[in-house]
Formats: C-alpha cells, structure tokens, sequence
C-alpha cells in the first residue's frame, strides 16, 4: 500500500509502477561482538560476503573503499 502511494504522490506512469520488494540476507558469526569506544559503537563479526557485494557497493556508492 505504501508503496502504491508513493508512486501515485509522485505521479508515476502505471508502467512505472511495476516493482517489488526483495528481501537479502545476511550471515553474522556466533561470536558477534559490540565494541565502544566514546560515544561510537561498532559491531564485529559480520561475515564477508563476497566479491558480488563489493562490486555494488562500487557502483551504489562510486567509491572502492572498503568500511
């Protein structure tokens, strides 16, 4: 229903409005950790997940550098 909203708000063209929602997952070792330091908090143990992943954030974010 949002999302149908949304694109009548935006006025969309019907062939627009085609879509979907696609649901990834991820994998997180059992040992995964909350590390503070100062106010940040940073998570460790999320699994690497491949080339496939690199390469879109290379183009979602046109950077190749890694977080």
């Amino acid at each position: 229903m949002w999302m149908h909203s949304e694109a009548v708000r935006l006025e969309l063209s019907s062939e627009a409005m085609c879509g979907g929602i696609i649901f990834d997952e991820m994998a997180i070792h059992e040992d995964l950790q909350e590390c503070k330091n100062g106010d940040v908090i940073q998570l460790v143990g999320f699994e690497d997940v491949g080339h496939e992943a690199k390469v879109c954030n290379v183009i979602k974010d046109g950077k190749t550098e890694k977080k």
